[in-house]
């Protein structure tokens, strides 16, 4: 019977030992279940807020892009439409100077139209006329020839720079379109300065 009591408790003590070491696995799993939630309840809002940024800066970064290239085709376009504006005002004032041009030569007028003509010189360099201006620079000609030399004084006592607009005329006309009428010019004014 002794052996029977040995072995029951023996039994017994392996039961309470069972159970301890099955407390202690459990208590054990739950205080690393417990650390586990904690450090992942701390971690996981960090990685979200993390990837957020990476995910926030990366579309930030894509937008800047989209906005500079949108940027640079207005600007494109602006001034696509700004020199064309020039352009077409350039053409207006060449136009208006023509015209003035025109009537100062019917009056006979010479002066005032060789003044006119130098007002437009500027305007028609900036225009695409250039038709247009070659008839104007021809009418030039024939004003200087038909004026007197003292004529030419009082334009150029008027602060109008005969030589300096045919040498910006000259600078600009890298083509040599003009180059018969500058030459003209020239020939003109010298004849006519010559005049007494």
């Amino acid at each position: 019977m002794d052996a029977n009591i040995t072995t029951a408790a023996m039994q017994q003590i392996s039961s309470i030992d069972l159970l301890q070491k099955v407390d202690a696995f459990y208590n054990g799993a739950w205080n690393r279940l417990l650390i586990f939630i904690t450090i992942g309840g701390l971690l996981v809002p960090f990685l979200i807020q993390l990837y957020q940024k990476r995910v926030f800066d990366f579309e930030t970064k894509k937008l800047d892009e989209q906005f500079a290239q949108e940027q640079g085709k207005l600007k494109a376009q602006f001034l696509e439409y700004q020199t064309a504006t020039e352009i077409e005002l350039a053409n207006v004032t060449a136009g208006i100077y023509h015209v003035q041009t025109l009537h100062m030569i019917a009056q006979q007028n010479y002066v005032g139209a060789i003044k006119s003509v130098l007002d437009s010189m500027p305007s028609y360099i900036k225009s695409d006329n250039r038709r247009t201006f070659k008839r104007l620079l021809n009418m030039l000609i024939d004003c200087i020839n038909t004026a007197s030399a003292q004529d030419i004084k009082d334009v150029e006592e008027d602060d109008y720079d005969i030589d300096l607009q045919l040498t910006r005329l000259q600078e600009r006309d890298r083509d040599k379109y003009f180059s018969d009428e500058i030459l003209g010019i020239k020939r003109a004014l010298k004849t006519t300065r010559a005049k007494i």
